[in-house]
C-alpha cells in the first residue's frame, strides 16, 4: 500500500514555514485560477461603464431638450398671461388672467417638465456614483487580497525557515560534526 510522506511538524518553526508556504501556494493558485474571472469582471465592468456613459449622454440630451421646453413655456406664460415669475404666482397676477383653463394647462405642463428635469438630474448623479463605485470595486476585489495573502505567506515562510535554521538546524549540524 502507498504511504504518504509525513509533514515535518516535529518543530514549530518548520510548521510555521510550511504553513506559510501553503498560504503562498494558495494565493498563487487562487490568483491563477481566478485570473479568467478577474478578466471577465473587468470586461463586464467596461460594458457596464459603456452602458452607463450611453445612458448618461441620453439623459443629458433629454435634459437639454427639457430645458428648452421649460424656457419656451415660461416665455409663453409670460407673453400670453403676463406672469414674470413662474415659481411664485401671486393672487393679483392670477386674478388678471382671462383664460384660466389655458393657463392651468400650460402651468401644469411647465411643472411636469421641471419635475422630469429634476428627476433626470438626480438619475445622472446616481449614474456618476455607480460609475465611480464600479471602478473602485475592480481595484479592491482583484489584486489586494492576493497581495495580502502572498505577503503573509512569504513572511511566515521566511520567519519559519530562518528561525528553524538558526535555532534548530545549526544545533543539529554541530552535534553531527562531533
Amino acid at each position: 500500500m502507498f504511504k504518504t510522506p509525513d509533514i515535518p511538524t516535529d518543530n514549530l518553526y518548520k510548521f510555521i514555514a510550511i504553513f506559510g508556504l501553503a498560504i503562498f501556494a494558495l494565493a498563487i493558485y487562487i490568483f491563477v485560477n481566478n485570473q479568467q474571472s478577474f478578466e471577465n469582471s473587468i470586461v463586464n465592468s467596461n460594458l457596464n461603464h459603456s452602458k452607463i456613459l450611453l445612458e448618461k449622454s441620453q439623459n443629458d440630451s433629454k435634459r437639454i431638450i427639457l430645458d428648452e421646453k421649460i424656457e419656451m413655456l415660461r416665455i409663453k406664460i409670460k407673453v400670453n398671461y403676463g406672469i414674470e415669475n413662474t415659481l411664485k404666482i401671486s393672487e393679483p397676477e392670477y386674478s388678471k388672467i382671462n383664460n384660466k383653463e389655458g393657463f392651468e394647462r400650460d402651468y401644469e405642463k411647465l411643472k411636469a417638465f421641471e419635475l422630469d428635469n429634476l428627476l433626470l438630474g438626480d438619475k445622472a448623479f446616481h449614474i456618476e456614483k455607480n460609475l465611480e463605485k464600479n471602478h473602485e470595486n475592480i481595484k479592491v476585489y482583484t489584486t489586494i487580497p492576493m497581495l495580502i495573502l502572498s505577503i503573509i505567506g512569504i513572511g511566515l515562510m521566511v520567519a519559519g525557515f530562518s528561525l528553524w535554521y538558526t535555532k534548530t538546524q545549526k544545533y543539529h549540524d554541530k552535534q553531527l560534526r562531533q
